[in-house]
């Protein structure tokens, strides 16, 4: 495998930038798809959920191929699962080389959010855990934080086939068992959606990155009224609150006419973890309404 590091969104950002004006030009014609090409940052997230950390899905192929190209190399694989080891007899090499990331030397994670979605609706369960016992003879925190978040959403994909809601412990609650609705997961753009798009169905943001949130579900509770839970997945035992980010989404919401009725922020951690919750920061004036205060925030944590 290529001794090369992965591109992060940074990296991309950076290489399109004020500086760089003569790439962006050559190159913007890949970005085609996206709502708003002529806004780079914007273009850039939006064809990172495709390309990942590859520079060459990024800067080479049109997104519609590199979607080609994922569903290929997928369709290539055998038992997926093996895929992380790098044992798939001779495409080995051309599966990790182009389905991989690899951010820290001697470590792989998968390449991009969209051939992660693949890879769990065609390995589910069997996938996921594998990669955990692979994040765990890594040692690599990230991968593991990665395989947890699969995790969440492949438990609302087998609950949503199974026809049951999704089981949550909640903390400080005496064990309290809290029942969640399950929905197919769509994938939204937080700068860019539309609120029937999404409405009482989970949905997961396209953003590699994304601050503050892993997935959202909307509510109708009335007439253009809305309940909001927002979630953030991590195996990590820390994890700071940035209350911006679900401002920024309120926001949007009111902006389209729709009032907040309620907001629920939750981590959703696994069984017997450590976690505890970091600074909290950025209740704006749509959570203040709702009764949100600099240390009173009202966040939650539940086990999966």
């Amino acid at each position: 495998v290529s001794s090369m590091l992965s591109w992060t969104p940074e990296d991309f950002q950076a290489a399109c930038s004020a500086q760089s004006q003569s790439l962006w030009a050559a190159k913007k014609a890949l970005f085609a798809g996206c709502d708003d090409p002529d806004d780079v940052q914007a273009a850039v997230a939006w064809k990172h959920h495709y390309a990942g950390g590859s520079a060459r899905w990024m800067f080479a192929f049109s997104q519609p191929r590199v979607v080609d190209d994922v569903v290929k190399h997928i369709a290539g694989l055998g038992d997926a699962t093996l895929m992380l080891d790098g044992d798939m007899g001779p495409t080995s090499l051309n599966m990790k080389t182009h389905l991989l990331a690899s951010y820290v030397p001697g470590t792989y994670t998968i390449v991009s959010r969209y051939v992660d979605d693949l890879l769990v609706k065609r390995a589910g369960a069997a996938f996921v855990k594998h990669m955990t016992a692979v994040a765990g003879e890594q040692k690599n925190p990230a991968l593991r934080g990665w395989a947890f978040e699969l995790g969440f959403f492949v438990e609302i994909d087998q609950a949503v086939r199974e026809r049951r809601s999704v089981q949550v412990k909640v903390w400080g609650s005496g064990n309290n068992v809290e029942s969640w609705r399950a929905t197919p997961v769509s994938n939204f753009d937080p700068k860019e959606f539309k609120v029937p798009d999404i409405l009482d169905a989970w949905a997961r943001p396209i953003t590699w990155n994304q601050g503050g949130y892993d997935a959202v579900l909307l509510t109708s509770v009335g007439d253009r009224k809305v309940a909001v839970r927002v979630v953030q997945v991590t195996a990590g035992i820390t994890h700071s609150v940035k209350l911006s980010y679900v401002e920024s989404l309120l926001e949007r919401l009111v902006n389209q006419g729709f009032e907040v009725e309620s907001v629920d922020v939750v981590f959703v951690v696994p069984r017997a973890s450590a976690f505890r919750v970091g600074s909290i920061s950025g209740p704006g004036k749509i959570l203040q309404a709702l009764g949100w205060r600099s240390g009173n925030e009202l966040v939650r944590v539940v086990e999966l």
